[in-house]
């Protein structure tokens, strides 16, 4: 039999989003909001039990409507980048509540084992040869996705060997690795959900 979970300790999961349906939007005022609803499939518990193999929850994302003349800037990654269909994200949930309370959410690498994500050690502010290699590491991707811009595409990870390349487009996500040698690119698998 399981043991229950010791009362306020989180449970700590990672998985993978499967689907993200905007289902409403609402104008309150001068503001916006656009509802969504996403599912997730567990990949593996870290801390704590989670018994069922999917998560799902609401999420908004709220903006000024164009008549309010509010300008307004987003955070570097906002709740709906990590909820792109096939990102992979660590929750730290807490189960004293009903239902759970997500407390934390990071996104994690799209590559087994979903490690942190580890950002390329550009120089700040950029050298020149950085700016060119990300420019070549960037057209790669394009080139071998047979995209037309290169609208979407960001180089979100460094490993040993490879760069890892996402392409953000509607509400998924897709990858692929640009070796650092060859700068031949691979389509990271990313699994069907079930």
């Amino acid at each position: 039999m399981d043991e229950p979970q010791p009362p306020n300790k989180p449970l700590t999961l990672i998985a993978r989003c499967s689907s993200v349906n905007k289902y409403k939007t609402t104008v309150k005022g001068n503001w916006k909001t656009y509802w969504y609803f996403t599912k997730w499939q567990v990949i593996e518990v870290n801390e704590g039990q989670w018994k069922d193999p999917k998560l799902s929850f609401i999420y908004t994302d709220t903006w000024p409507t164009a008549e309010s003349g509010i300008r307004l800037k987003k955070p570097i990654l906002p709740l709906y980048l990590r909820c792109l269909e096939g990102c992979v994200t660590r929750f730290v949930l807490d189960i004293s509540q009903q239902p759970p309370l997500i407390v934390d959410m990071k996104r994690r690498s799209l590559i087994p084992p979903h490690e942190p994500l580890k950002a390329p050690e550009w120089d700040i502010p950029e050298s020149t040869e950085d700016i060119k290699l990300r420019v070549k590491i960037i057209k790669a991707a394009k080139e071998y996705l047979n995209l037309e811009s290169f609208e979407g595409l960001y180089v979100t990870e460094e490993r040993n060997d490879f760069y890892v390349v996402e392409h953000v487009f509607d509400s998924a996500i897709e990858a692929v690795t640009i070796d650092k040698k060859s700068f031949e690119a691979e389509r990271v698998k990313i699994p069907t959900p079930m």
